[in-house]
């Protein structure tokens, strides 16, 4: 089967660092390995910078630096990749390659 094909098929799933994407997270990768389907790789996406100015931003940068150390813990088996909030989307190769090139935090 193609899904079971490690060298021709990768899942990768895609949360951001709250609680409810990684109920989820940790839900779709029991699934999966049920399946014995192994994810590839985990992509924390939308983290806020650590440092803010705003008071706001700051205390959920703050938390979604706790909830990291959760993710971290919840999937030691897989690679996790983060990805900060960008100003625009990311659509199309050229972004998607500016973002590759400025780096994926892992």
């Amino acid at each position: 089967m193609l899904l079971h094909n490690r060298t021709q098929t990768a899942i990768v799933l895609v949360m951001t660092a709250d609680v409810l994407p990684l109920a989820e997270t940790k839900r779709a990768i029991a699934q999966l390995e049920d399946s014995k389907l192994m994810p590839a790789a985990i992509v924390i996406n939308q983290l806020i910078a650590p440092t803010q100015s705003d008071d706001f931003w700051q205390r959920r940068a703050e938390r979604q630096q706790q909830l990291m150390q959760d993710i971290e813990q919840s999937f030691p088996k897989y690679p996790l990749y983060s990805i900060y909030l960008q100003q625009t989307d990311v659509r199309g190769i050229e972004a998607l390659s500016a973002l590759l090139i400025n780096g994926l935090d892992s």
